[in-house]
């Protein structure tokens, strides 16, 4: 299948590591951005799954996500 070409902007930060994963693993920098991209994507297609910007952002939300969390948005959000 043949690939197609984009351009993404990254930080300088996201950018260094990533090319020192990539040479690390022994990869491309594209290589890796496909393998985690794809990872991405598996994970969002499984079945029975929910996903939340709030409870899938570390640094807004650690631990599991309750299965009543739209019921009782304000105790997790405000813990009240």
């Amino acid at each position: 299948m043949p690939l197609k070409r984009t351009t993404i902007r990254l930080s300088p930060h996201l950018w260094n590591e990533a090319k020192a994963l990539a040479r690390e693993r022994g990869v491309s920098f594209a290589e890796l951005v496909r393998e985690a991209l794809e990872k991405e994507l598996a994970r969002h297609r499984s079945k029975g799954e929910r996903h939340d910007p709030f409870f899938d952002n570390p640094a807004v939300y650690r631990g599991p996500v309750p299965k009543e969390y739209s019921r009782d948005h304000d105790r997790h959000l405000y813990d009240r």
